[in-house]
């Protein structure tokens, strides 16, 4: 919905001010345009992300991988890797805000 609605925006975490701008520079900035998501990932697409120097977060049961373009990764991921399953999606300003507050759950 900020997405839509706003010009600009501001990320903030504990008071502090992590970033601003238009919604779309902020999703192209720290996330890219798509996001492959890979449920119980296997050791070998862990290493293939890091030998192709993969922008990725690995959460452990999940690997989300941040691109520009994945269209050209998605069908190698998903035809060589993919075992519990893996979605692609364009990135949202919701991506953005984990990646930059973290995951975890604080007072």
């Amino acid at each position: 919905e900020a997405s839509r609605l706003c010009d600009r925006l501001m990320i903030m975490d504990q008071g502090r001010i992590l970033v601003a701008g238009p919604p779309e520079e902020l999703i192209r900035r720290h996330i890219g345009h798509d996001i492959i998501e890979v449920a119980e990932p296997s050791d070998e697409l862990r290493a293939f992300a890091r030998t192709r120097h993969l922008d990725a977060e690995d959460l452990g049961h999940r690997l989300i991988i941040y691109l520009a373009d994945g269209d050209h990764l998605y069908g190698e991921i998903r035809d060589n890797y993919c075992h519990g399953g893996c979605t692609m999606r364009m990135a949202t300003l919701e991506d953005v805000f984990l990646r930059l507050t973290g995951r975890e759950l604080r007072e």
